[in-house]
């Protein structure tokens, strides 16, 4: 992994949106991962570790990552992160509660979730918890996202 900067990300990183996708989920192309220590006055030291990813799909985009999508991901990738590029990801639209508010986000689906996932978008895996060995059909260019499914 080369030098990383927090003012490489947060705000100023476009990331991935709802809007990105044109169905409730899709499948994407891991081309890369990061962790990157931000600025979080509310942990001791000042300082917290995050992590994104960036698809092939997506172009400059980046989807931040938490720790269940941390743990899907190592569950069915493994956790050699160095591995992750050239996998395929499904990630699908949420909503996420922050005290009363509720907002639209794009997440990796839960572990359980990828063997339907796969299923229903038409990609072949060797065995459930591996990646798959057929390509999902070409996205359009531009950072738009290929229409996934409904769920």
């Amino acid at each position: 992994m080369g030098k990383v900067s927090a003012e490489d990300y947060g705000s100023s990183t476009p990331k991935i949106t709802p809007d990105d996708l044109e169905g409730d989920f899709t499948i994407l192309t891991v081309t890369g991962f990061e962790t990157v220590d931000v600025d979080d006055d509310g942990v001791e030291g000042g300082k917290r570790k995050s992590a994104t990813l960036t698809f092939e799909e997506t172009e400059n985009k980046v989807l931040w990552l938490n720790k269940g999508m941390i743990e899907a991901l190592c569950t069915q990738l493994g956790t050699e992160s160095d591995n992750w590029t050239g996998k395929q990801v499904p990630v699908e639209k949420y909503t996420a509660r922050y005290g009363n508010k509720s907002y639209p986000k794009v997440r990796v689906m839960p572990s359980e979730e990828w063997d339907k996932a796969f299923k229903d978008a038409g990609v072949k895996r060797k065995h459930p918890g591996s990646y798959p060995v057929k390509a999902a059909a070409p996205a359009p260019k531009a950072g738009a996202v290929k229409k996934g499914g409904k769920r």
